[in-house]
């Protein structure tokens, strides 16, 4: 019922994870029952926390401090935030990067979204779904700065393909 009358997407999610029984008169327990954890609760959205789950989580690379930003960074990340900027932010040790250089050279569309295996009967007639859903892979670069007073890291730019005209996304 608080599901149902909820306001906003965030109340509903919190009424349908967070109520402990469910049922008609609420004696059996809500196999959904996650309680995040209150900072992550509050703080999901904030790119320092993305950048926080990224430095703490499991990942295949590790982030490195930037010493010479025009020979470490993509031209593009370079030219989109300024040489200067980043050399700056790399001579008080503020710059970090993680680059997946080993994914380079994967194919972009290696694999289906929806494996045969696991779509028998979700195609328009009935049958398997049709192959034509790929899924990408990508290579990204992704800049952090890190806040001496704050101790705290934060995204400063992600670019996803490794081409001239790749696109950098920021915050903004």
């Amino acid at each position: 019922d608080d599901v149902n009358n909820a306001k906003s997407q965030e109340e509903a999610y919190k009424a349908c994870f967070t109520k402990p029984t469910i049922g008609r008169f609420g004696i059996l327990p809500n196999p959904r029952n996650f309680h995040p954890p209150p900072y992550a609760a509050d703080n999901w959205e904030k790119d320092s926390d993305f950048a926080r789950q990224f430095f703490c989580g499991t990942n295949p690379l590790m982030i490195e401090v930037a010493k010479d930003p025009e020979t470490q960074l993509s031209k593009n990340i370079v030219s989109h935030f300024g040489k200067d900027k980043l050399q700056e932010l790399a001579d008080k040790n503020q710059l970090l990067f993680a680059s997946y250089d080993d994914l380079a050279d994967l194919k972009v569309n290696p694999h289906q979204m929806f494996p045969l295996p696991m779509n028998d009967a979700s195609g328009p007639d009935g049958g398997p779904a049709p192959q034509d859903h790929p899924t990408f892979f990508y290579s990204p670069i992704v800049a952090f700065t890190y806040d001496y007073e704050k101790d705290e890291l934060d995204v400063l730019g992600i670019q996803l393909e490794r081409t001239d005209d790749a696109r950098v996304y920021t915050k903004n």
